[in-house]
């Protein structure tokens, strides 16, 4: 595996988990302990709800199992206008903690900083615009726990709602994520040979019954494995994700920066992608703390050259030694 490129292995990584009967998870009492990680820049508008739905989700699953143990750290990537223990309130403050950086870096640093400061099994990476469902911490544990017990490994993720700041409609029930269904947009292309997929729908879940099936060429039109992970909500093994030394810096303030840990552990421990889609996570967009649309297209072709045609190219080793830098407190 050493001299082979991480383009080679993902394209050629097993993911049917079809083995997995789900009603293991029911079964079985090793619940794994949980860090739940929020980074957090100015969020003003979506903190708060962000973490009473995450806390409640947290609570329903205790109730189940009294012994299980988490913990919710907010990682204040420098903020000045609104920082994190000014920001939320006093009754949610004092059920979490609070790790500050000095200076705005970007969500890598945060991602990875909540990842060394994590105490348990698990770390659920959860942005401080998105809410979650009454259950959703009790599938993705589950699952985890499911596998660890047969020894294999995953990455859980979620699907999206997106929604308007200040919707009252709040719905764990509908998606618009395009993962879910999609019509291919120019805007979404990173490099002139994706030209050629604008236009086409795409029912990616479907296709490849949950991912389980995802063809043997390792693309779906212009995606491969690890794109089906956004960084919105997903959650891997505490240990692992250290070993590969976290998130990449490598693509800046925007984008791939989860991929690039999604693509280390699918190689190194052959990790299975399991999307959880018995019901669906909030993501609100806050135009306050968001990026604007045009920006936000750049960054993509930005970072989108960087990861195929860059990161992509070096062997895990190579990644994970210079990934070393941005891993650090």
């Amino acid at each position: 595996m050493t001299d082979r490129t991480l383009e080679e292995l993902i394209l050629n990584h097993d993911n049917n988990y079809s083995f997995l009967d789900h009603n293991i998870q029911e079964k079985n009492s090793n619940c794994l302990s949980v860090s739940i990680v929020v980074p957090y820049f100015e969020s003003k508008q979506t903190i708060n709800q962000c973490l009473k739905s995450i806390l409640d989700s947290c609570g329903s699953y205790k109730a189940k199992k009294p012994n299980w143990e988490f913990e919710v750290i907010v990682v204040d990537d420098g903020s000045v206008r609104y920082p994190a223990n000014k920001t939320i309130s006093p009754d949610l403050l004092k059920l979490v903690k609070i790790s500050n950086i000095s200076n705005n870096i970007g969500r890598f640093y945060s991602r990875n900083i909540g990842l060394l400061a994590a105490k348990n099994k698990l770390v659920f990476f959860i942005d401080s615009d998105i809410l979650i469902y009454p259950e959703l911490v009790e599938l993705h544990t589950q699952i985890h726990s499911t596998l660890e017990s047969i020894e294999q490994s995953a990455i859980t993720f979620c699907l999206f709602n997106f929604m308007e700041g200040g919707s009252k409609n709040i719905d764990f029930d509908n998606t618009n994520d395009f993962r879910d269904s999609c019509v291919y947009q120019k805007s979404w292309i990173g490099t002139e040979s994706d030209t050629i997929f604008a236009g086409i729908n795409y029912e990616l879940l479907k296709q490849t019954q949950d991912l389980k099936k995802w063809p043997e060429s390792g693309k779906v039109g212009p995606w491969v494995l690890p794109n089906m992970v956004l960084g919105g909500c997903f959650v891997v093994n505490r240990e692992q994700a250290i070993s590969v030394n976290g998130c990449s810096g490598v693509f800046g303030k925007y984008g791939f920066e989860e991929t690039s840990l999604v693509t280390k552990l699918m190689v190194k421990y052959q990790s299975y992608l399991v999307p959880i889609t018995e019901r669906y996570a909030i993501h609100i967009y806050d135009k306050e703390s968001g990026i604007e649309k045009h920006e936000r297209d750049l960054l993509f072709q930005k970072t989108h050259e960087i990861y195929f045609n860059k990161y992509t190219k070096q062997t895990l080793n190579e990644a994970i030694e210079k990934d070393k830098e941005y891993f650090k407190k």
